[in-house]
């Protein structure tokens, strides 16, 4: 008992420290616990207290010192990152975002998330603000998704986005990218080796005519 609370206390210092190293060498020292189900229990406890200084004291960083969380944990923590990256455009959250997904071991997981975080950055930040910034930051993380089915359905969503944003805003130009990428959906169910992507910059609002004063 003595050492689980000493293992507790050395969980609550290190994150308080904001030290990363000695948050590596707390999950070192839980690692070299006997048994199974005590190690499982010790890890909880550190993940847990890691969230939670995390979101309450905006400090994202913490989150690459999860240890072995669970495809669920992850989805729910990537998406509350997302969201906080939605509403205060802070760099460090976007970059927790793909940390978190880097955690987990199937491509099929990670394309899945990535894609959602992707629509959804379109839809809430872009179509609904009107911010080309958060379009851009979907198109990041649309070109992390691994698998092509991923690409392609999520691809089928964000299209009618893109139009959306384009009839909103008046904005021509995303419009007819969207139009444009329509083949790409076909053309990937049956070659493998076509890919949709996402252009490097995609246009802003179109700006009002200057009237001539003359």
């Amino acid at each position: 008992m003595d050492g689980k609370l000493q293992i507790k206390q050395k969980i609550n210092s290190a994150i308080s420290s904001g030290d990363l190293r000695e948050l590596e060498k707390v999950a070192s020292d839980i690692s070299e616990t006997q048994t199974r189900k005590e190690k499982r229990s010790l890890y909880e406890q550190m993940n847990a207290a890691l969230v939670e200084a995390a979101f309450d004291e905006g400090q994202p960083e913490l989150l690459s010192q999860l240890v072995e969380p669970t495809r669920e944990e992850i989805f729910d923590l990537a998406n509350r990152a997302a969201a906080i990256y939605s509403e205060k455009k802070d760099e460090a959250w976007f970059s927790a975002i793909f940390t978190l997904v880097d955690k987990l071991d199937r491509k099929s997981h990670q394309s899945d998330i990535l894609a959602r975080i992707s629509r959804d950055l379109v839809q809430a930040g872009g179509v609904d603000s009107g911010d080309i910034h958060y379009i851009e930051k979907g198109g990041e993380a649309f070109d992390k998704i691994s698998i092509r089915k991923y690409r392609s359905a999520i691809l089928s969503e964000i299209i009618p986005l893109f139009i959306r944003y384009g009839q909103k805003h008046r904005n021509v130009e995303i419009m007819q990218y969207a139009l444009q990428m329509l083949p790409e959906i076909g053309d990937i169910s049956r070659s493998r080796n076509s890919t949709p992507t996402w252009p490097g910059r995609l246009p802003g609002p179109a700006s009002k005519p200057v009237r001539s004063t003359s």
